[in-house]
């Protein structure tokens, strides 16, 4: 339950708002080209269709169909696995059309909230950063992988952004597609 002393000051709803809808989709699809042109310079895209290329082209595409969709899981069990860490209490897991998402019923303060929306791009950022180190050969389907994170965590950035324009004493309730946040309420003497 809510503590006694705070009183609903914002609501963010990443589905039903409509300028927060399109805020966050616009937001990741340029996050998504940016990433992509960019990485053109340094890493080219050639396609080489001779003889047995075309079976190792078709098994990067399934191989990277594949890891976007494991990766969208896994970003989720990093957002429980904080959820879980700060409240104690077991996230409540979803599936939405394009999306997937990690809520709880518990209330977080602005730092525990800003760590649970921001841990999956760092932790995840840091793994694939390693592994197109490790594998050059498969730069582009883990750099794929690389580019859904980091423009799918757009939701994830809008939410910690607003949290930094709200007053320090906030108190952070997420269901995993709308946050609704609650405010210290002043009490005059």
């Amino acid at each position: 339950t809510l503590p006694a002393g705070y009183k609903q000051i914002a609501k963010i709803d990443l589905l039903n708002n409509k300028r927060q809808f399109w805020v966050v989709n616009i937001g990741a699809i340029i996050i998504a080209a940016v990433m992509f042109l960019a990485a053109l310079f340094w890493h080219p895209v050639s396609i080489k269709l001779a003889e047995g290329c075309i079976w190792l082209l078709l098994a990067k595409i399934i191989i990277f169909i594949a890891a976007v969709l494991v990766y969208m899981v896994c970003h989720e069990l990093v957002h429980g696995f904080f959820i879980k860490l700060f409240s104690g209490k077991k996230a409540k897991y979803g599936l939405g059309l394009g999306y997937a998402f990690a809520g709880s019923e518990a209330y977080f303060n602005k730092v525990s909230y800003v760590i649970i929306a921001l841990s999956p791009i760092v932790f995840w950022g840091l793994v694939l950063l390693i592994l197109n180190i490790l594998f050059p050969a498969w730069f582009w389907v883990i750099y794929g992988v690389q580019i859904i994170n980091v423009s799918g965590a757009m939701g994830d950035f809008y939410v910690t952004y607003r949290m930094f324009c709200l007053p320090k004493a906030i108190l952070v309730q997420d269901t995993g597609t709308a946050m609704t946040v609650f405010g210290a309420v002043e009490y005059e003497h």
